[in-house]
């Protein structure tokens, strides 16, 4: 027979290993470079493109923000944090942005975020908050006194959760913390002093972690759940106020140690662009989400459906779900709540009946809030703060963190409660559940539907989720049946091994490595250090912070307000300044019915006049993937506000006009070469039949084009080629003829008219050209097979001073020789607390007319002038940062002083 390990303490490092080890045995494909995790491979495509993986999807990220906001931004944080600087600001994004009190970069993250400085980095970092968690899980378990088997189990359940497999960005950053602050508060509610011990630490740690990991969100429900049970543990114990003063005072001091991060957030989102988190208190998740959380692959592994071309609403899918949960896992976990309801001094006693209940209940409630019924949606509404939280994508860790802890109660109830109290809970945890899931996946058949003609890979999934749900479903519950010790053996290695099976799924999305474009990331290191570049589906946006580029790409959140009003206003089609990640320099290619809003809510802009802003911002390059074609534009009839209205297109002859926006304002005559007309139809779901004829003149040059309605798009843009290019000269404004009739309309389609913009009572249709234009002066200095560069001439310098010698040394400091006092415009984002030293002597930064840059006055002669950055509230965040390591060496002092007495 084998040997058992009696002896705790070998025991206990022997868990501690294993807890360690598994996730690098999980990750090593990744690791080893077979199958690479890494999102730069899949996301940022500058250089040669991978192979295609085994399984269509994303190898363990749902959200770009894996690459672009935690690699690429975590990646140039550590870098700042290895050459000596705290990573306030980064100067690589749009044309500066406050990287720290983004938070979502995890840039304070200290010292994890050093891990994305090394390759593989942004693996590593998810094996280190794995085996965090993993940790804080095992040390929760023990505090509970939970059984050696329960811990491994729940452990292993914590460092393999759906959040982890699903996400490889900011959500995953405080989960270790929840078991981290739970297991705190667990301790505090000690029945004496040395009990207590150290609970006040674990509390401040959790709280302070959770808020420095970066993420606000999954800290706020992480942290509602931790209140729940701190209420809970407060009333059951019998040491009420010391264990309320345990509990508050370590908050107290997390919340000071993670001042770092909250202050800059809450003094820049005063003044910021948030988005759509404004407020989302509506939002909620799809029955096929429901779905997708008992069945994790019933839709792919993730984004499968963008992968294969799947239809809008297959693909919304996935930006609704909070990873998964997995139906083996919440009938373990119901199995466990129930036995707070089955078990009695008759057939047996539970462990933690009222915990059992307090995590019953928001499981509850914020399902209710997920899914949008009522009345636990209006309820939680009235939380502050809910309704600027994505709660049905980032209420993942909680949940899973619940459930495991349910199911390894479940686990010691087939130790301590009689058989008869189990059975009692599968059988009735089972039935009800089992109905569940045919409801929610009967509500995800139109999902599963549309991708079952995607191909085969499709089809094993689908039948591989559910045999795997029946053969771990049935052994769990046979473990449970039979109890004792073998039932206890079936029901731990089911739970473990389904968690890491289900985990490793999307590995297999992972890609081959391959090296990016070097050469070419070189050339642009070197042209930008005191410019910026635009990048055309070449170089993804934040990845310029990533290799030290400087581009104008970006993806934020939140915005400085001044900024994203100027961007919004001259560069971005959709009004949404949050990102700007172009593909051309026009703001207008898109095709969906969304189009018409933005021309209606947004004038038009052409791409001469985004380039002239671009120019302003020192933005001196753009770099391309070969077979972009960088200088194309559209342009469209000016329609505004209002609901537009079918006319039948018959025979008759209906006149409109476009207008091609100037080309900029250096007066230089450029041409436009039209090769395509659009015109908005309803074709009555394509029931229309017949010809459409057009006809587009400028000045006396007129050209043809003709189409069949059968073709045409239903209530978007229908584009016809013209019979041969229009070629139009420019130096302002010009204005099109385009007329429009029907032939052989056996099934005539409808005329879209709207409102004019200069005058809404008359209602006009709505036609839009396609062109190329001409851009003087440009000249391509690198090309490769994977991308070009070209000059944009006249681009603003990045210092500027009129009549004076400016020597730059880097971003931040240069020296300036002036014959008379002057002012120094440094094309960088105004921001407060901007600081400027001038011959040693500290001077103000001011900003110019715009609001946009920063500016410095100069006196006449030799100045040596220096910028430094240092956030809102720096000595306030200083000042509470001290005061939280005060507090926790004085409580720290207090504690060995009574151990001693």
């Amino acid at each position: 027979m084998p040997r058992t390990i009696t002896n705790p303490i070998t025991r206990e490092w022997l868990a501690l290993i294993f807890l360690l080890a598994l996730p690098f045995l999980i990750h090593a494909p990744g690791l080893l470079g077979f199958l690479s995790e890494d999102p730069i491979y899949s996301f940022l495509k500058f250089g040669p493109l991978p192979e295609d993986p085994v399984l269509p999807g994303f190898p363990g990220w749902l959200d770009p923000n894996s690459g672009a906001t935690t690699q690429a931004l975590g990646a140039s944080a550590a870098r700042q944090w290895l050459s000596g600087h705290v990573p306030w600001w980064d100067s690589y994004s749009g044309i500066g942005m406050p990287m720290a009190a983004e938070m979502q970069s995890s840039a304070l993250f200290f010292p994890f975020v050093l891990l994305l400085a090394l390759p593989n980095g942004l693996v590593l970092l998810k094996i280190a908050m794995q085996c965090l968690a993993g940790f804080a899980m095992y040390g929760l378990a023990r505090e509970m006194r939970i059984s050696f088997g329960a811990r491994i189990v729940v452990s292993t359940l914590m460092e393999c959760s759906g959040t982890f497999a699903w996400f490889s960005h900011g959500p995953i950053m405080p989960v270790p913390f929840l078991p981290m602050l739970v297991w705190g508060i667990m301790r505090c509610g000690g029945n004496r002093d040395a009990g207590r011990r150290w609970g006040w630490l674990l509390v401040a740690l959790g709280i302070g972690g959770s808020i420095i990991a970066g993420f606000p969100e999954t800290a706020f429900l992480d942290g509602l759940l931790a209140l729940v049970i701190a209420i809970w543990r407060i009333g059951i114990s019998r040491h009420g106020l010391p264990t309320a003063l345990h509990i508050i005072g370590g908050g107290f001091l997390g919340v000071l140690l993670s001042a770092p991060a909250w202050v800059p957030f809450i003094l820049l989102i005063r003044n910021a662009y948030l988005g759509q988190n404004s407020d989302i208190g509506t939002a909620h998740a799809d029955v096929a989400n429901a779905a997708m959380l008992l069945f994790p692959y019933l839709l792919g592994p993730p984004q499968f459906a963008f992968f294969v071309q799947a239809n809008e609403a297959a693909r919304a899918l996935w930006w609704h779900t909070s990873a998964y949960c997995d139906f083996t896992l919440i009938l373990a976990a119901l199995v466990g709540l129930a036995g707070a309801v089955f078990s009695s001094r008759r057939t047996g006693s539970v462990a933690w009946r009222g915990l059992r209940v307090v995590l019953g209940l928001y499981l509850l409630m914020t399902g209710m809030k997920v899914f949008g019924i009522q009345p636990g949606q209006y309820l939680m509404d009235m939380i502050p703060g809910i309704r600027q939280t994505m709660t049905h994508i980032y209420i993942g860790p909680s949940w899973w963190f619940a459930l495991s802890l349910l199911a390894g109660l479940a686990f010691d109830d087939t130790r301590t409660a009689a058989k008869a109290a189990v059975r009692h809970a599968c059988v009735l945890t089972f039935v009800p559940l089992a109905v569940t899931s045919v409801l929610v996946v009967s509500g995800a058949r139109s999902a599963i539907a549309e991708l079952w003609t995607h191909g085969h890979h499709y089809h094993a999934l689908v039948a591989w989720s559910f045999m795997w749900a029946v053969t771990t479903a049935t052994l769990l519950l046979w473990g449970f049946w039979k109890s004792g010790k073998s039932g206890r053996v079936l029901v731990g290695m089911t739970l473990s091994v389904n968690s890491v099976v289900l985990f490793s799924v999307p590995l297999l999305c992972g890609v081959k490595p391959v090296r990016s474009d070097e050469s070419a990331l070189s050339a642009l290191r070197h042209l930008t250090r005191l410019q910026r570049v635009l990048s055309l589906n070449a170089l993804a946006p934040n990845y310029g912070a990533y290799y030290g580029i400087a581009s104008i790409n970006y993806t934020y959140l939140p915005v400085p307000r001044n900024f994203a009003n100027e961007i919004a206003a001259h560069a971005i089609s959709d009004g949404d300044p949050t990102q700007y990640i172009p593909a051309g320099l026009s703001r207008s290619m898109s095709d969906t019915p969304e189009y018409w809003q933005n021309i209606q809510t947004i004038p038009q802009l052409g791409s001469g006049q985004t380039l002239e802003w671009l120019r302003k911002q020192s933005v001196g390059f753009i770099v391309a993937r070969n077979g972009t074609d960088v200088w194309r534009d559209r342009a469209a009839s000016s329609i505004g506000p209002g609901s537009a209205v079918p006319v039948p297109l018959g025979t008759g002859t209906v006149r409109g006009q476009i207008t091609l926006p100037a080309p900029g304002k250096d007066g230089k005559e450029t041409t436009a070469t039209i090769r395509k007309i659009g015109v908005s139809l309803g074709t009555y779901q394509g029931a229309s039949r017949g010809r459409i004829e057009m006809s587009l003149c400028a000045s006396d040059d007129c050209v043809t084009a003709t189409g069949e309605l059968d073709r045409a798009n239903d209530n978007r843009l229908t584009w016809l080629d013209l019979s041969h290019p229009l070629t139009v000269s420019q130096t302002g404004e010009r204005t099109l003829d385009v007329t429009i009739r029907g032939s052989q309309t056996d099934r005539p389609a409808a005329l879209w008219m709207w409102p004019a913009r200069q005058r809404q009572a008359e209602h006009i249709p709505f036609f839009a050209v396609d062109y190329n234009f001409n851009q003087p002066g440009l000249e391509t200095i690198y090309s490769d097979p994977y991308v070009f560069i070209q000059t944009i001439p006249g681009a603003a310098p990045y210092f500027s001073a009129p009549g004076c010698i400016v020597k730059p040394t880097d971003r931040n400091a240069l020296s300036a020789d002036c014959p008379v006092g002057t002012t120094l415009v440094r094309h960088e984002l105004y921001a407060e607390h901007w600081h400027a030293t001038l011959n040693g002597a500290s001077v103000p930064v001011g900003m110019t007319e715009d609001g946009l840059h920063q500016t410095v006055t100069l006196p006449p002669g030799k100045s040596a002038i220096t910028f430094d950055y240092r956030p809102p509230g720096y000595r306030l965040l200083c000042t509470l940062f001290g005061l939280g390591l005060a507090g926790c060496a004085g409580w720290l002092m207090m504690e060995r002083r009574r151990q001693r007495l």
